[in-house]
């Protein structure tokens, strides 16, 4: 009997939208670091989403900015661990 996980991801290969789900992860897993990893300062901080392998967060103001791009080499190390969240080579923080 094949496992629910292995359905689900031969029907969103099938249906052109693996990497889609793929994204939505990387960017569920980006947001829920972040939130853990800098809750003062994480209602400042929105993930945007994923564009060829790229994160892009938006920081509502110059110190939340600071603070997530010193931390974004910890969130690209967190999501290059799992491989569900696909491939992420890289982190754009910028100013919303």
């Amino acid at each position: 009997m094949d496992r629910i996980s292995s359905f689900l991801t031969n029907v969103l290969q099938k249906r052109g939208l693996a990497d889609h789900a793929k994204g939505a992860l990387a960017t569920l897993r980006a947001r829920d670091w972040i939130t853990e990893q800098l809750p003062q300062i994480s209602s400042y901080i929105k993930v945007k989403g994923i564009k060829e392998g790229e994160i892009v967060i938006a920081c509502e103001n110059a110190i939340a900015m600071q603070e997530c791009r010193s931390a974004s080499e910890g969130l690209l190390q967190e999501l290059r661990k799992d491989s569900s969240c696909g491939v992420v080579r890289s982190i754009r923080v910028e100013r919303a």
